[in-house]
């Protein structure tokens, strides 16, 4: 059973609200970064990375968060980043060596959602640190409505 701490860390970096993040991990240290995972095996860091507060994603990594972590269908935090409109997310990610190339269970990498959802910015990065550019001819696979959030692909 989830802490009600743990859920507010969960909550506070999904909706990008530092100063409670920072409460909660330096000042009250009342939670570790990764106590909380979500049903779909979402972590705060990873909702910080989905969300685009790289600012609160750097804090949760500078106190533990798991840089290695994934969501349910394998997808990872630079997946996750370069659907997002925050290329200081995805600066970040690369900065800390995260696999630019790594595909989800779907094959899906960062690269890919990045054209698919016309983050220009996020894709350049995304090359200039050596991702491969994706099969062209191949689609995403279609998000089931209750998914479509994951990849950032609201409608």
């Amino acid at each position: 059973m989830n802490s009600e701490e743990e859920i507010e860390l969960f909550e506070y970096s999904r909706r990008g609200n530092y100063d409670e993040v920072h409460r909660l991990l330096v000042v009250d240290k009342s939670v570790k970064p990764d106590d909380y995972e979500a049903y779909d095996g979402s972590t705060p860091f990873l909702m910080a990375c989905r969300n685009g507060h790289a600012d609160i994603a750097r804090l949760l990594l500078e106190h533990g968060a798991n840089i290695d972590a994934r969501t349910e269908d394998l997808s990872n935090c630079l997946i996750l980043a370069s659907a997002g409109r925050s290329p200081d997310t995805v600066k970040l990610l690369l900065e800390k060596g995260v696999n630019v190339n790594y595909a989800n269970e779907d094959g899906v990498t960062a690269l890919e959602l990045a054209k698919e959802h016309n983050r220009k910015e996020v894709a350049n990065l995304l090359r200039g640190a050596g991702a491969t550019e994706p099969d062209n001819n191949r689609e995403l696979p279609p998000a089931k409505p209750s998914e479509r959030w994951q990849y950032g692909a609201f409608e």
